[in-house]
């Protein structure tokens, strides 16, 4: 016969429920906020409390801030207001959210391969083992 007392009969409408406690990096996109066809990145604003221009930078090179409308469930975690940006797009501590098209990103990727090989290559001593048979595979063959 299991024992029941009164007090464990009343308490148990307080019992905590239970979380998930599987690790939710905070540096994951927020869900709603990625669109097809697009690749994302965060971009740091501050380093130890200084001014940087690294989103400058980015936004130079294409890249554009993410707007917090379009994720309705973003919570911004600024009580004192520090950041005027935190209401008008996704921030995370000192790093914002920023989009790019993947055709754009894309480019960019094979312009920065080509250079690479073409440097590679520029190298005395360096050949093309399988010329233009796939990505040629890059050796040294002498000094």
């Amino acid at each position: 016969m299991s024992r029941i007392t009164r007090e464990s009969e009343t308490r148990t409408h307080e019992t905590r429920p239970t979380f998930n406690m599987d690790y939710a990096s905070p540096l994951s996109l927020p869900p709603g906020a990625a669109r097809d066809g697009f690749y994302y990145r965060w971009g740091r604003i501050h380093v130890k409390g200084d001014n940087d221009f690294r989103i400058e930078e980015l936004m130079q090179q294409g890249w554009t801030p993410v707007p917090t409308d379009r994720v309705p469930s973003y919570v911004n975690l600024d009580p004192l207001g520090r950041n005027p940006l935190g209401n008008k797009f996704i921030i995370y501590k000192d790093a914002m959210l920023l989009e790019k098209e993947a055709r754009l990103v894309n480019e960019r990727i094979r312009q920065y391969d080509e250079y690479n090989v073409n440097k590679i290559k520029s190298l005395k001593g360096v050949t093309n083992d399988l010329g233009g048979f796939g990505k040629p595979i890059v050796s040294i063959n002498s000094f």
